[in-house]
């Protein structure tokens, strides 16, 4: 999967979540069908698990950057109802708290998604982020 980057975070993005999903399946699966327990007991259960896998989450996120770090601010801000409020909680940092990027990493990613130097394609460029 090394020869398209996208393709490649795709793929990355699923190994991330895919034991995520599958310890949230078991978490209610076993709540449910072996210890037979309630409503109450398995919200308890599923929020212990949402306490931890809420941070993993994130760092999944920042590890992906791009457009995953903007569909975590979006979910932050817009997620009420649609996401558990521990998720929410831990994508909060996401608003103002991520790391920017240095120039040559930018430059770097722009010119090889492009064909062309920073130079041919701004009049100018910052280098030092305004954020």
């Amino acid at each position: 999967y090394t020869f398209h980057r996208g393709f490649r975070r795709t793929i990355q993005f699923w190994r991330g979540m895919a034991p995520l999903v599958l310890k949230y399946k078991y978490v209610k699966f076993r709540a449910l069908t072996i210890d037979r327990c309630g409503e109450e007991e398995l919200e308890r259960r599923l929020n212990v698990y949402r306490e931890t896998s809420a941070p993993a989450l994130v760092d999944l996120i920042l590890r992906l950057g791009g457009i995953y770090v903007k569909i975590g601010q979006v979910m932050s801000t817009i997620g009420q109802g649609l996401l558990p409020q521990q998720y929410i909680d831990a994508l909060q940092p996401l608003q103002d708290g991520v790391p920017p990027r240095n120039y040559d990493e930018i430059s770097r990613i722009v010119e090889t998604s492009t064909g062309k130097t920073m130079d041919e394609l701004f009049e100018s460029f910052d280098e030092k982020p305004n954020g």
